[in-house]
């Protein structure tokens, strides 16, 4: 049988992100479903390649022409051929003008150059009229040939055809589309992995100092996508139907102490055109900065209360006894990121003001006389300057002395020593792996690295383990690459003839097609493990880096058992650091 005679080529290009990834088979499916509904043919299997990163200062360089990360990646033969550029995964507001502008002309430029050519470019939405996107498209729609396509193509389906003749009118086209998009679409982060339980000595209140003292703090300060998502759809399903009933507007009221409640409560308000304001710990409202009082007669509608944490019942209803006090229409109904006290949920949700939550946990209280940290003198933790990368002793052995021990699993060789008894740091980082995360993030603001940081590890499972809380809290910002077991088995020193049978072995392997696609660029990057001992394990991945001209910031062990500060002239920064070391025997 003889291939169709129209080609596909795909492109998907990630906004944020630099290390290539294969598309998956599923995506190929949907990028030639689309070529055949839209020719009405047959066609070839597309040509996907890697996806097309772009980091954000890309998109602001002045050098606009000198950015070849596009036109390197389409397509150059002649003949009919369809190009997809697949740009539905990025968050729109990531996408920017410039790059916008940037597709539009270089896949302008490749439609223009040839009569049987058809274009399709996919966004999340579609960018408003005055987008210089739509400028640089529409001045191809006298393009010359009946055979032309031109359209672009947003992930509910929308269509807005600049040329040729479009998809099949009606709702099949966009429906049928609409439902495979989503099945592909990237999980969210549930709002529980992006939940930090910080350990450390809490005073309860600044009321009753002293009185009493904790051992978790909640913050959900890197829960924004989440809470915009679970608060929009709330105040939709419970409160706008409610307020359409009784002909009032609304006006959204955020009451945190961080600062994840307000930006994503501002968000919905500036979407939906309501008032928005802070509330303060006793029931003052300010305006959306957060610096102005505001009276009840500068509120236009019904007030909608918001809360990040809600510890006990007798400060929520302090609040709301103090919002009513000053003459304000309350909505019937406020809501919650998180309970920290079972025991109140169900009085919170019969109270006069009943508050929904989207997730509880415990945090009980101990009096101070019975708190362990009091009774060894340790001062208490301020939780809105908790910034620091290190941890403290008390919660490090809390944490390992509630662990599972046992022998370490995973020793570096030649000698293959081993600690004879170690915590299973696999289940520690699953258990306290969010707070961890924060931690390793406080030391990349410290050091001044990027969000987009390349984070070189061991493709072991403890690691991966706090690799994947780090990834969900900086909402899979940092590029991971894990180095398998049998390459880090051998000193990687490039002139060693087994070290070059053991990369020559490997070769192809993603991590391999990472690493070369780093080569040369600068990119900020960190090696991270969960134990330094003798060293080999770091030294060795430093090795690898180097056989590909790439040379790591700094290298993060969790647990550090060395007394030196460096790693022959790299800097360590380890969470924790311990005088001991591995058995020789």
């Amino acid at each position: 049988m003889s291939e169709p005679g129209i080609r596909i080529t795909a492109r998907k290009i990630a906004v944020g992100r630099e290390i290539p990834e294969s598309v998956p088979e599923e995506r190929v499916s949907l990028y030639r479903w689309l070529g055949q509904r839209l020719t009405g043919t047959e066609v070839a299997t597309p040509t996907t390649e890697r996806t097309v990163y772009v980091r954000p200062e890309e998109l602001y360089s002045p050098m606009s022409e000198s950015r070849d990360y596009l036109a390197r990646a389409l397509p150059a033969d002649e003949g009919p051929h369809l190009l997809i550029v697949d740009m539905g995964d990025n968050p729109y507001q990531l996408l920017g003008e410039p790059l916008l502008y940037d597709v539009a002309r270089l896949t302008g430029e490749w439609f223009k150059a040839h009569p049987q050519r058809l274009l399709v470019i996919t966004v999340p939405i579609m960018p408003p009229e005055s987008s210089t996107f739509w400028i640089e498209l529409r001045s191809l729609e006298s393009a010359d040939g009946p055979s032309r396509l031109l359209l672009v193509l947003a992930n509910d389906g929308r269509c807005e055809v600049i040329h040729g003749q479009g998809p099949d009118p009606g709702r099949v086209f966009a429906t049928e589309y609409k439902g495979l998009r989503a099945r592909l679409a990237p999980e969210r982060s549930p709002l529980s992995a992006k939940i930090v339980r910080r350990l450390g000595h809490y005073g309860v209140s600044r009321r009753r100092p002293g009185d009493f003292c904790r051992r978790y703090f909640f913050h959900v300060e890197n829960a924004v996508p989440e809470i915009s998502r679970l608060a929009g759809s709330w105040l939709e399903r419970v409160i706008v139907p409610w307020a359409a009933a009784e002909d009032t507007k609304l006006f959204l009221l955020s009451r945190d102490d961080q600062m994840g409640l307000h930006e994503a409560i501002a968000g919905i308000a500036a979407a939906r055109g309501c008032g928005f304001g802070r509330c303060d710990r006793e029931g003052r409202i300010f305006d959306a900065t957060g610096t102005r009082p505001l009276h009840a007669d500068e509120i236009d509608g019904t007030v909608v209360p918001f809360f990040s944490v809600v510890d006990r019942t007798r400060t929520y209803e302090g609040i709301v006894d103090t919002l009513r006090g000053q003459d304000i229409r309350l909505a019937p109904r406020a809501w919650a990121v998180l309970i920290t006290d079972s025991s109140s949920q169900l009085t919170l949700a019969k109270s006069s003001l009943p508050v929904y939550s989207e997730a509880s946990r415990e945090r009980s209280m101990k009096r101070r006389e019975d708190c362990e940290q009091c009774a060894i003198g340790l001062p208490h933790t301020d939780p809105l300057r908790d910034r620091g990368h290190t941890l403290r002793s008390y919660d490090v052995w809390d944490i390992f002395l509630r662990s599972r021990w046992g022998s370490e699993k995973n020793t570096p060789p030649p000698f293959g020593h081993r600690f004879h008894y170690a915590p299973d740091l696999e289940s520690v980082f699953a258990e306290h792996g969010n707070w961890l995360a924060t931690k390793i993030m406080s030391l990349f603001e410290m050091l001044g690295v990027p969000p987009g940081v390349v984070i070189v590890c061991p493709d072991e499972p403890p690691i991966k383990t706090l690799v994947a809380r780090l990834s969900d809290l900086m909402g899979d910002r940092p590029m991971v690459i894990t180095i398998p077991g049998e390459v880090l088995d051998h000193r990687t020193d490039p002139e060693h003839d087994e070290t070059q049978m053991v990369l020559d072995k490997a070769h192809g392997q993603l991590w391999q097609k990472q690493l070369s696609h780093l080569k040369g660029r600068g990119d900020p990057v960190v090696l991270l493990d969960e134990f330094r001992a003798s060293g080999t394990t770091a030294r060795t991945m430093v090795d690898v880096l180097d056989h590909w001209g790439i040379e790591p910031r700094a290298y993060v062990p969790v647990i550090d058992f060395s007394e030196e500060q460096d790693l022959d002239g790299l800097p360590v920064h380890s969470l924790y650091r311990i005088r001991a070391a591995r058995s020789t025997r």
